[in-house]
């Protein structure tokens, strides 16, 4: 994958990787990535990011 900015969604904190290091993102906080897991992180960019992470925490 392409470096992009990512905010995590998920209910908990989780790790995507950068240039194969480990950054670790706490619920709603976006990060730079290369390497993420979908299910977990949406590109920043996308309009409802924040409030998917709200949505998963309920």
């Amino acid at each position: 994958m392409a470096k992009a900015k990512v905010t995590n969604i998920s209910t908990g904190p989780r790790g995507a990787y950068l240039d194969g290091a480990l950054v670790m993102a706490q619920v709603g906080e976006t990060i730079e990535a290369d390497d993420f897991a979908e299910e977990w992180f949406a590109k920043a960019t996308a309009k409802d990011a924040k409030e998917a992470a709200k949505t998963d925490q309920a």
